[in-house]
This record gives structure tokens, C-alpha cells and sequence, in this order.
């Protein structure tokens, strides 16, 4: 298919025509790809113009077989007046009747599908505002037709790491001619608008959400200028959780809506729930919007109904979307967590029994397995420290038969999970008291304490009972998945001293076989990136743990003139000491050679500048020490801190003369997914090579994994690629569309080596070495052309 009909709004850049083209051709062809296209150089439009010419070219399809159908019939008809035997007539007419009834089911189900949709749209429009009648609610006979027509539909599901990513994508629509009906999935605690739950942790507003919803829709329609948030009795369920307002978002989202609303924004207008919307809309929606947790978790996927069958699937910011569905089922429980909830169950089961037989099954069952996990961990679990086991070997310790889905399923519904925040805090009020125990004073302190590379200790009853149901259905699955015991450590500031933990992990190293069935289900799977280099890792991951054949890999040119980028390399510091970043072996003369190279560097940068540390911890020290030796206003990212706040006094200080300076953590929040465009970033500095922590057990697992599956040649080939990703992630930030310009330095003397082989085509062909009294000269000339050529661009 030639690029010129892709239907961009504009006239593309090479390298987007060329991208839009492999991405058809995977649609078409029914390909797994791996496509690389820099940051800023239009991804999201090609992908937008690939797939709904796609989705153009079925229609036109349908079409077709419409016409085709009309003339079979006539041939039919024909046949019969024939003068031939009567038994070569029937002959030939039972191959028509054939073709005849194959064509017409897919297009009879497309017919009705547009007459569906004619509805919805007409009984949006004329529906009044201020009507009192209630607008017509989705019947049953409705949506049997809609399980039925949701097959005929064909899909494309978009996938990306944040809500935020998933709403610009579709407001790009709006830039173009098509018309698609975009549907945007999300959990409960992205969706909800119930002031009354809303601000609850997550799983939380789940239990909450089925409570409020469990009786189906008894509220009755509030008057327009009511508040519907304000505190009514239990009974009368959520306001928004209402069968004819959900009814007409859904038909807002078919009528596509959301090219120019979010979700809660449309929710908020019609006093309607997006989650329950969202899941009406899926039958008949084209576009399905979702984040990677929905699509690559089965329960998650089957709770929706998403249908993978012969649909696309479209991976974007897929750099590093296999660790962060590995991330996203990893879990601990510590020792003290399962003697707790273990103590907290026991005393729950003693005062419901008599109450509610029903529900005892469960925390019978859950009471037994804990027992004997408690009992497993006190006699072995520090003689396997770190150890890797599986949940097969946990099972097998345990001497557990039990059907753990079932019983996690039974703890969820059958309201334990609602109740779990009360019945810990009251067995803890019930058993324990402040001087007793060292561990309580550690859960009364909200606040506590804890080293970086830990995760807080969480008592909370509900955040225990969660994670408990994870282990449960852990056990439940193949033994791929990796259990290992550590030491935690939880410091008590008010005492000056420390309390050792153990603790129970778990993780996944590979997502293979889950994938292997999204991939296999699918008709196409197409990931797309602004930096998967090393391509040819992700590419052995989906052949050798998925089972994937063939899997194209190409990589785009960015849209950039080479004069818009200054790559360098430093390697000495104005000491003319070698400059090399290792944690392991910081001083503060090595962070002083840092901090006085940077600030040489920013002598000559105008508006703003990044600095990417290695960890958090660094952030800091280099925010103080670099404090009076630059004219520029200075700004830090902490771990806690919500980036939009930092980011908008950062962005509004960077316009003005001397600029700003942004230090943040690389491989942290502001390291990926956010655009500084412009301004923002005339020049980006990495120092050092932020290599994983190898102190973690994790990586440890993940580094062996990968040179046992043959993904990498070494560990240190493996950790080199991880470095490496994120690297190219911290610097592609600066370069935001065509016009776009920065410099980029590369702070340390590695990179001389193997390091720069691994960066983007785009980067490496300019990188070079400079000695710092060089660069000041070469920064000058590359501001002032750059400026001068964006001036005659604008």
C-alpha cells in the first residue's frame, strides 16, 4: 500500500511513512514487530495512520462482499433459468447458497453494527439536557446483540504505560480524518468520581466500588443541581453508578467523544461511572485505549472481556514493557505481616464463627496456610536466604494441596478484603498495647523510616490481606516465577536503633508464557519505542520465551538535522582527573570533579538544562554542593515528590535569563515519558552509567536469567543493556520535534568503550570526545546557528 494514503494530516516525514508502512504491513500480514522510532519524530501520528487505514481498508472489505453478495444472488437466480440438467443447477446453486451465507454473516453482523450505532448516536443528540425522563438504559435484548455484534467488530487495542500517555494518544485523532469510536479502559481508582471513596488506596476503592454496586442500579436520578457526592445512606449505593447515565456515555464514546475529553471529564459532564462506561463501550469501540496492567494480566483482561481474537495489538513505549509487567506482580510479606495477619485471622474466625458460616471457609483455609508458613519461615527460612525457590518448592515444604484460586476468590468475594483494614486494628487493639511490642510501634508511626533501596514495611490490614491473596495465587502458578527470602532492614529514628526483618519476595523473571497467548490470540503485535536498542535482546526474549518465530526489527531515522544535536563525551574533569561515576566507590572528591564539569558546562548553556544522577540519594548531594557555583535557579526531584508541581516552577524559570537547572534521578520519574521540549532542555547532561543495584537479589535472578535463556552473552552484557535503555531514555527527552535542538553530554569515561555502541543510530554517528576547554567554544557556535536556523523555521 503506498504511504501517499496513509491519511496523515500533513506531509509525513520519511521516516514516518516508513513507519506507518511496516506497521500496516504487520496488521496485514499478521506480524509480531519490533519497530524503533526516535522520541519526537511523530510515532504516535504514524501509528494513528497505519491502523486506521487498516480498519479502512476491512470496511472498504465489507463493502465489497456486500456488492458481491447482491451478485451471487442474481447468479442464483440466473443459474435457475439455465437450459442444463436440473442436477448441475442444483450443483451449482449449493455453491452459491456456499458463498452466499459466508459473505452474508460477516456483513449482515456489520449492518446491524452500523444500525446499532445510527441509534446510539441519534438517541445522544436528541436527547435533551434537562430532560426528567431517564435516557434509555442498555436492555438485555441489547446487549445480547452487542455479544453478538462485538465479534464482527475488528480492534485495535493501544497499550501504554500511563493514563495520561493513553488520552493524548487519543486526542491525536482529532488532528486527523478519521472517525473512530476510541474507548479508554482504566481500574476503578483511575475512574472513580465518588468523592466518598476516591482518595482511598486502590484495592480499597475496589471493595468499596463492589459494595456500592453489588445491588445493581437502586439509586434514584438526583435532580440536575443536586450534589451527587455529598453523604447518603449506604443503601442507596453511588450516585454515578447509574444503568441510563453509563448508558449515554457509552453511546458519547461510540460517537467519539473522547477525541477532544478524558475519561472522568466525560464521567463528570453526564454524572455517569467511566469504568462501568468504558466496559459497555468495548463491544462496538474500534480503538481500545488501556494501560499494560489490564492487557497483559489474564484475570485482569477476562474481568474486562476483551476479546483478543483476530485483533491488533500496538505496544507503544514498549522500551521496557516486559520489566514493568514483571514489576507490576512482584510482592513482599514479611515474617512479622504473616504473624500478624496470621494472629488477626485467628481472633477474626474466633468472633465471626458463630455469625457467618460462610464466610469461615476462607479464613479457615487462609488460617491453615498461614500456620504453616509462619512455622516453615522460623525454622528455614535463614538457611535460605536468598536462595531461589519456586511456588512449587513453597507448595511442597508447606505439604499444601489446597485450590489457592478458590480461596483467593473466596476472600474477595466474600467481603473479607472490604473488612480487612477493621479486623486487624481491631486485634490489634485487642492483643497488643504500645509497650508490648516494638513492631506495633512501628505500625503506629505512619511515617517510618526506610533505607532507599527497601520498600516501606505496610501493616495496614487491607494492604496485608491484598498481599496475601497475591501469595495465594502465586502458589497457583507455574513454577517460572521465583520466591526468595531476605533480610529487610527498618530503621526507628526515635530510638537511634534498628529492627531486623525477614521477608518473603516474590517476582517473575519472565512474562513468556503469559505473552506467548496475547501474542498467539492476536492477529497482529506490534511494539513500538523511541529507544529499543538493543533490539536484538527483546527480539531473542519473544523467540526463545514466547516461541515467536519470526519477529521483524527495524529502526527509523529521527526527523532532526545531525546540527541539531551536540553529543559529547567528557572523560576529565577540570582537575584533569578521569571522571568515573561508580556508587560503589564515591568520595566527595569524585562528586566535586562532578559538580565543577557541570558547572563549567552550564557557563555556556541559555534556558534550561537537565542532570541525571544514578540514584536519589546523589540528587541531593549534588543540589547542595553545586548550590553558589552557577547563576542558574536550581531544582531537584525527590522520591516522594509529585513531578507536575517541580515541573511547572522548572519550566516557567527556564524561560528567563539565566535559566534553570533540573537535577533528577535517572531512571526515575522525570527520566521517561515526560517532554521537555524547547527551552526546557537545551542541554541534557548524564553522569556516570546507572547501572542496576547488584546488591539486589532481583537483579541478581534477572542478570542469571537472561544468559540461561540465551538473551545476552553475559551478566554484564545483560546489565550493560539495562544501563544503556535508560540512558537513551534520560537524553531522548531533550529532542521534541523537528526544530527542536540540545546538547548532550556523556559524563564519564566509560563511555569510550562499549557503552556508545549501544546508543541510538541517531546519537552515536556525532558522538565525540572533547576535552572541556574544547566544548566551551563548540557550545557557543552550536547555540548561536541553532538559534539563528530556528528563527527561520518559525
Amino acid at each position: 500500500m503506498p504511504s501517499h494514503i496513509f491519511g496523515f494530516p500533513f506531509s509525513p516525514y520519511d521516516g514516518q511513512q516508513r513507519l506507518a508502512q511496516s506497521i500496516f504491513d504487520a496488521c496485514q500480514n499478521g506480524k509480531t514487530a519490533i519497530l524503533e522510532s526516535p522520541t519526537g519524530s511523530g510515532k504516535s501520528m504514524a501509528v494513528i495512520c497505519s491502523v486506521m487505514s487498516y480498519l479502512e481498508e476491512l470496511k472498504e472489505a465489507d463493502r465489497m462482499n456486500e456488492k458481491e453478495v447482491r451478485r451471487l444472488k442474481k447468479e442464483y437466480e440466473e443459474v435457475s433459468k439455465m437450459d442444463i440438467p436440473v442436477s448441475e443447477i442444483f450443483k451449482q446453486q449449493y455453491e452459491l447458497n456456499n458463498r452466499i451465507d459466508d459473505l452474508v454473516e460477516s456483513t449482515d453482523i456489520q449492518r446491524k453494527t452500523d444500525i446499532f450505532l445510527k441509534e446510539a448516536k441519534k438517541a445522544d443528540i436528541d436527547f435533551p439536557k434537562d430532560s426528567k425522563f431517564k435516557y434509555p438504559p442498555e436492555s438485555r435484548e441489547d446487549s445480547e446483540a452487542l455479544k453478538e455484534l462485538s465479534s464482527g467488530v475488528r480492534k485495535v487495542i493501544y497499550v501504554s504505560r500511563t493514563h495520561s500517555q493513553l488520552a493524548q494518544f487519543a486526542q491525536e485523532f482529532g488532528k486527523t480524518s478519521f472517525s473512530p469510536r476510541p474507548s479508554h479502559l482504566g481500574s476503578r481508582a483511575a475512574f472513580c468520581l465518588n468523592d466518598e471513596i476516591k482518595s482511598l488506596p486502590g484495592p480499597m476503592i475496589n471493595c468499596e466500588c463492589q459494595r456500592l454496586t453489588k445491588n445493581g442500579d437502586d439509586i434514584e436520578d438526583m435532580e440536575e443541581d443536586s450534589e451527587p457526592t455529598k453523604k447518603r445512606s449506604k443503601r442507596e449505593g453511588c450516585h454515578f453508578y447509574n444503568k441510563s447515565r453509563i448508558t449515554r456515555m457509552r453511546d458519547q464514546i461510540w460517537n467519539g467523544k473522547l477525541i477532544s475529553n478524558q475519561m472522568n471529564e466525560l464521567g463528570t459532564s453526564t454524572q455517569a461511572c467511566p469504568y462501568f462506561a468504558a466496559k459497555a463501550s468495548l463491544p462496538l469501540s474500534d480503538v481500545i485505549l488501556m494501560p499494560y496492567s489490564i492487557l497483559f494480566d489474564k484475570e485482569t483482561r477476562e474481568s474486562y472481556g476483551i476479546d483478543l481474537k483476530d485483533n491488533i495489538i500496538i505496544v507503544d513505549e514498549a522500551h521496557n514493557f516486559l520489566e514493568t509487567i514483571c514489576a507490576t506482580s512482584s510482592f513482599f510479606l514479611s515474617f512479622d505481616e504473616m504473624k500478624m495477619l496470621l494472629d488477626s485471622l485467628t481472633y477474626y474466625k474466633s468472633v465471626t464463627s458463630s455469625r457467618n458460616q460462610t464466610k469461615l471457609w476462607g479464613v479457615l483455609q487462609c488460617v491453615e496456610i498461614l500456620n504453616r508458613l509462619v512455622d516453615f519461615v522460623e525454622k528455614k527460612g535463614v538457611s535460605l536466604l536468598e536462595q531461589q525457590l519456586s511456588p512449587g518448592f513453597l507448595r511442597k515444604e508447606l505439604n499444601l494441596t489446597s485450590d489457592f484460586l478458590r480461596i483467593a476468590r473466596s476472600i474477595e468475594s466474600d467481603g473479607l478484603l472490604m473488612e480487612s483494614r477493621g479486623i486487624v486494628q481491631r486485634f490489634w487493639k485487642h492483643k497488643y498495647n504500645k509497650k508490648e511490642s516494638k513492631v506495633l510501634a512501628l505500625i503506629n508511626r505512619k511515617k517510618e523510616t526506610v533505607a532507599e533501596d527497601t520498600p516501606k514495611l505496610e501493616m495496614d490490614g487491607l494492604s496485608l490481606i491484598s498481599r496475601f491473596i497475591k501469595l495465594l495465587k502465586a502458589l497457583a502458578h507455574t513454577d517460572e516465577d521465583v520466591i526468595v527470602f531476605e533480610k529487610i532492614r527498618i530503621e526507628e529514628k526515635a530510638k537511634n536503633s534498628s529492627v531486623n526483618h525477614l521477608r518473603l519476595r516474590y517476582f517473575k523473571l519472565s512474562i513468556g508464557s503469559d505473552l506467548k497467548k496475547v501474542i498467539n490470540e492476536s492477529r497482529a503485535f506490534v511494539m513500538v519505542g523511541g529507544t529499543m536498542r538493543p533490539i536484538g535482546y527483546l527480539a531473542r526474549t519473544l523467540k526463545s520465551c514466547c516461541g515467536i518465530n519470526e519477529v521483524i526489527e527495524k529502526q527509523f531515522p529521527h526527523v532532526i538535522d545531525d546540527s541539531n544535536v551536540l553529543p559529547v563525551i567528557i572523560d576529565k574533569a577540570p582537575s584533569n582527573r578521569t571522571l568515573s561515576l561508580k556508587v560503589g566507590q564515591l568520595n566527595d572528591q569524585v562528586i566535586d570533579d562532578y559538580v565543577n564539569t557541570v558547572a563549567v558546562i552550564m557557563e555556556n548553556v541559555p534556558s534550561g538544562c537537565i542532570v541525571f544522577l544514578p540514584n536519589y540519594k546523589l540528587v541531593e548531594t549534588f543540589k547542595n554542593k553545586l548550590t553558589g557555583k552557577i547563576k542558574k535557579k536550581l531544582f531537584a526531584e525527590s522520591k516522594q515528590q509529585n513531578p507536575s508541581n517541580l515541573l511547572s516552577e522548572y519550566e516557567k524559570e527556564s524561560k528567563f535569563f539565566p535559566g534553570a537547572l533540573l537535577i533528577a534521578s535517572a531512571g526515575g520519574k522525570l527520566s521517561e515519558g515526560i517532554n521537555f521540549a524547547d527551552g526546557m532542555c537545551r542541554c541534557v547532561a548524564v553522569c556516570g552509567l546507572p547501572y542496576p543495584n547488584m546488591g539486589d537479589i532481583e537483579v541478581k535472578l534477572r542478570a542469571k536469567h537472561a544468559v540461561k535463556e540465551g538473551l545476552c552473552s553475559s551478566e554484564n552484557d545483560y546489565l550493560l543493556n539495562q544501563t544503556l535503555r535508560v540512558v537513551s531514555q534520560c537524553v531522548g527527552r531533550a529532542i521534541r520535534h523537528k526544530n527542536d535542538y540540545s546538547a548532550m553530554f556523556f559524563l564519564d569515561s566509560r563511555y569510550n568503550g562499549q557503552p556508545k555502541e549501544i546508543l541510538p543510530d541517531w546519537i552515536r554517528k556525532n558522538l565525540k570526545r572533547c576535552e572541556l576547554s574544547e566544548v566551551k567554544e563548540q557550545m557557543r557556535d552550536f547555540y548561536v546557528e541553532n538559534k539563528i536556523k530556528s528563527g527561520k523555521n518559525s
